[in-house]
């Protein structure tokens, strides 16, 4: 046996193994260096806030945790393979793909960005269902065709028109939120994945969604989660008119895309971005589900 050979492999491996090890150890202590807050001055800030008529009903984050920068880029999505799986058959007219058979079609717009999942009813036998009975048709869906994973996590269901029900979810990245600070409910402006159901089926489905390439920069300290209620006072009460109490369902720290700058955004041309950056932020959702957004840096 060539001994020194056998010695220069096992030294090259020790060395791997140690980069390997020392990589997930600083990434874990970047994520798990924290400090806390005290519970006085937890309660101290809800006293503020319940003379502003704002009364917080979640659970206020005592561990808060440094993050980093992500860098991010919009998902792109394959026509042909999902009309395959989804459709079967079909007939292909620039970027939209039809199973005429099933009154299907599937679009694939803004650069490849925005995936459209529609079927036309052709009968006007439309039942009431449940929230749970359309929360399960739109979970079958997404699951069924492998829209579902790890990163995915369901948002609400929002009851429309003529017994249609909209089930939402949004994106996660390492178990903390990755949004976009967009309360708008058309489809083309917000991150996530929204599915109509009524008690015929899925009858329409959208996605926008994000890849993260890893983190941007070394991970920062953030404002502690009182101060970002402090922060978000004016704002919740220009959603909510002084007079009407405000209710606070979720206090959740995660990132949000810093796009506001670029005039693709405010062109609403938002698919002409190729990368860009996603910074940490506090999430503060009211009773109705609109969110203020908070900069978690200082």
């Amino acid at each position: 046996m060539d001994w020194t050979k056998a010695k220069n492999i096992l030294i090259i491996a020790f060395i791997i193994t140690n980069i390997f090890l020392f990589y997930h150890i600083f990434k874990e202590l970047n994520e798990n260096f924290f400090y806390s807050v005290k519970d006085e001055t937890i309660e101290d800030v809800k006293k503020i806030l319940k003379e502003r008529d704002i009364i917080v009903k979640a659970n206020v984050p005592k561990r808060i945790p440094s993050l980093p920068i992500l860098k991010v880029r919009y998902e792109r999505f394959n026509g042909g393979n999902l009309a395959k799986k989804i459709l079967g058959n079909y007939k292909q007219t620039d970027n939209k793909y039809f199973n005429s058979d099933r009154n299907e079609m599937i679009e694939v717009s803004c650069n490849n960005k925005l995936f459209t999942y529609e079927k036309k009813l052709m009968t006007s036998n439309v039942k009431a269902i449940s929230l749970e009975e359309a929360k399960k048709i739109a979970d079958k869906f997404i699951k069924k065709y492998g829209f579902y994973n790890d990163n995915v996590k369901y948002w609400d269901t929002k009851i429309k028109n003529n017994g249609e029900y909209e089930v939402i979810y949004k994106q996660i990245y390492n178990g903390r939120f990755l949004d976009d600070m967009d309360n708008d409910e058309q489809e083309n402006t917000s991150l996530g994945m929204k599915v109509l159901v009524n008690n015929t089926g899925v009858i329409k489905f959208t996605k926008k969604w994000l890849i993260s390439d890893g983190a941007k920069s070394y991970a920062k300290r953030v404002i502690p989660s009182t101060k970002a209620l402090l922060m978000a006072i004016e704002k919740i009460r220009d959603i909510i008119p002084e007079g009407e109490t405000a209710i606070i369902t979720d206090i959740s720290l995660g990132y949000c895309l810093d796009v506001y700058g670029f005039d693709t955004f405010i062109d609403d041309k938002w698919y002409e971005m190729e990368s860009f950056y996603a910074s940490p932020y506090w999430r503060i959702c009211l009773k109705d589900k609109k969110c203020i957004y908070i900069t978690a840096y200082e």
